[in-house]
């Protein structure tokens, strides 16, 4: 399913800086549909204010699972496809932020463990957005966990 990247194809109020990412984004055996639909309604919500959102990382592997929390902790970042998506604030201002949080407290009627939280794990500030476990969220150690 591996569609050119094109910097040129924009999504609103979204920019992928890397291509490898962006496949991620538009693989729905890695990147959780409802997961894509909540950042893309953020996106159209961030291109409304005239900002633009940067993700950063979806899946996360054993390996920088460790890295980052010293141990392989359970994370929606850490299943495929993957119900978590970390987006960069160093272009946002902090009154767009607010805002951005605020929209977002309507989707959290959807359902317990919807979130968008601003937060710190030690690799700088940055929002994380993310969905409920779902049946089809499995537990992966790497992108080839994928089934074909």
């Amino acid at each position: 399913m591996a569609l050119p990247y094109d910097p040129a194809v924009e999504i609103p109020g979204i920019i992928f800086t890397e291509s490898g990412l962006y496949q991620e984004f538009i693989d729905p055996r890695r990147t959780d549909p409802r997961l894509r639909a909540l950042f893309l309604e953020l996106g159209l919500f961030a291109a409304i204010h005239g900002m633009k959102l940067r993700p950063t990382q979806i899946f996360r592997s054993r390996q920088s699972q460790i890295a980052i929390y010293g141990q392989d902790k359970p994370s929606g970042h850490r299943e495929l496809p993957a119900r978590a998506i970390d987006i960069s604030i160093r272009n946002l201002q902090a009154v767009f932020l607010v805002k951005l949080l605020n929209h977002f407290a309507t989707y959290l009627k959807m359902g317990p463990y919807y979130n968008l939280i601003l937060h710190d794990v030690g690799g700088g500030a940055h929002l994380h957005l993310q969905v409920p476990r779902s049946a089809h969220n499995l537990a992966a150690d790497d992108m080839n966990s994928i089934p074909s």
